[in-house]
């Protein structure tokens, strides 16, 4: 399983990586500190998975969740945020989001 993990938190990058190293079938984990750094890296290679956070300098984690969906339409996203659910799936296309009850 191929993983993209972005974050502007360099911390939280590398504990998801620790983290996801222990994990079996995980062949590759890439790493981008902005969304531009992200899609960039997405123009390389096809990941199975992405971890995106919503708040990102520059573009949000939103405008570059909805450039993935656009580009990469079978891509599987996993936001981030340490924002409450409330405020995250209320600014989502339907179609592209669903609550997780906390």
């Amino acid at each position: 399983m191929k993983i993209l993990i972005c974050d502007d938190h360099k911390i939280v990058r590398d504990g998801l990586v620790q983290i996801l190293k222990q994990m079996l079938g995980v062949s590759l984990i890439k790493e981008a500190s902005n969304g531009a750094e992200a899609l960039a890296i997405l123009e390389e290679t096809v990941f199975d998975i992405v971890l995106l956070d919503i708040t990102l300098p520059g573009a949000s984690g939103l405008e570059v969740l909805k450039s993935i969906k656009e580009r990469w339409p079978s891509s599987n996203v996993l936001m981030l945020s340490m924002l409450t659910p409330g405020a995250i799936c209320d600014s989502c296309p339907q179609k592209w989001s669903f609550r997780i009850p906390v």
